[in-house]
């Protein structure tokens, strides 16, 4: 696999992020004043390697603490390597994110003194992956994919719509407009970006009920019906949105005409 890697520069005092190639991903790093933890591992073990070295050149603090944003490979995928160069790091992900004696699964939250910051990690429920996690610091939030900059949101077969616009609503009310937002990939956003993220999803999940509720099947679902323009999202997006919502949804019962 080709990969590569950016250069650590600072979001705020106590935080940085580094942009891990082939994906763009975004990694987060919280440097305090007895230890460091880190956002995201990148690909692959050897990538994982390579980020652990980069993060001993930068500071001399141990890293104490890993967090795992969701298990998709470009995020979780260099664990094994940093946990090479770092055995003694705990691992905190959602359920079925990591594996190893050095994984604390949580369901809601968990948190890391590294001496002058506190670092607190919100677990979602199923949102963008089937386990998605939020990390906050020293005035900034680490959202993984739960938020994208670069592009639409993504959605997979782990994906659902419903939970995901609860997972932002809760991103929403914890940060402020003077949050700085780290998403998955793409450039430092703020609360408003969010916010508006949602938005769209909301307008999408309106519609997918609406349709629905009549009675109607994704798969009879015409192009004009997938549109959305008004939402900002290309019509492939709104598309996998849609089809995440008619997936999770319960059956609607139809009924023949009584005349």
């Amino acid at each position: 696999m080709d990969h590569s890697l950016g250069q650590w520069l600072p979001v705020s005092e106590r935080v940085f992020s580094l942009i891990a190639q082939p994906e763009a991903v975004n990694l987060g790093l919280i440097v305090g004043e007895t230890a460091a933890a880190l956002v995201d591992t990148g690909s692959c073990a050897e990538q994982g390697r390579e980020v652990a070295a980069s993060i001993s050149r930068l500071t001399e603090k141990p890293l104490s603490h890993i967090f795992i944003t969701h298990d998709h490979y470009d995020h979780v995928g260099g664990l094994d390597g940093m946990l090479e160069v770092f055995p003694k790091a705990r691992v905190i992900a959602g359920a079925g994110v990591a594996q190893g004696p050095n994984v604390d699964e949580i369901s809601l939250v968990a948190g890391a003194d590294l001496g002058d910051v506190w670092v607190e990690a919100l677990a979602l429920e199923r949102a963008h992956s089937a386990a998605d996690l939020v990390v906050f610091a020293d005035g900034v939030a680490l959202v993984g994919d739960l938020v994208e900059q670069a592009q639409d949101p993504q959605f997979g077969e782990d994906s659902h719509l419903e939970k995901w616009i609860t997972a932002l609503d809760h991103v929403i009310s914890t940060i402020t407009d003077e949050t700085i937002v780290v998403p998955g990939h793409g450039s430092l956003t703020t609360r408003e970006c969010v916010i508006t993220q949602r938005v769209g999803m909301a307008m999408i999940y309106q519609r997918a009920f609406e349709l629905h509720s009549m009675g109607q099947r994704f798969a009879e679902l015409s192009d004009e019906e997938l549109r959305l323009d008004e939402t900002g999202f290309e019509t492939e997006t709104v598309k996998a949105a849609m089809k995440s919502y008619f997936d999770h949804a319960a059956p609607v019962r139809r009924q023949l005409p009584l005349i």
